[in-house]
């Protein structure tokens, strides 16, 4: 299942009205290249790159994010986002086996109507 704007080599495998969606971060993604040669990992970037796509909504900024733990290539994930206040969400990212990735507060583009 392909999501409009997804980044190169992410998959979405499906999302729940809960606000959850399954991806799976392909072995030979173009996003790893060179991002680390020896052991390979989705760089952060490319997370707010799956946040944007997810939630449909440009990321202006990071109030918070923190990496716990290296994405590697073929993990499958569960994505978590929760409004968390007027233009904010909250980002939960863990891994099938419950092991948490990442985790914190990131800043969307306010939707029209939306008001500062």
């Amino acid at each position: 299942m392909s999501e409009p704007g997804l980044p190169a080599g992410v998959v979405l495998l499906g999302r729940d009205p809960d606000g959850l969606a399954r991806v799976r971060v392909e072995p030979r993604s173009p996003l790893l290249d060179g991002h680390f040669p020896e052991r390979p990992v989705l760089p952060g970037v490319a997370l707010l790159g799956v946040v944007e796509a997810l939630c449909g909504r440009r990321v202006v900024g990071v109030e918070r994010v923190k990496l716990l733990a290296p994405i590697e290539p073929g993990l499958t994930l569960n994505v978590t986002l929760r409004a968390a206040g007027r233009g904010r969400l909250e980002l939960g990212v863990r891994a099938t086996d419950g092991a948490p990735r990442a985790a914190g507060i990131v800043i969307v583009e306010e939707e029209e109507g939306e008001q500062q």
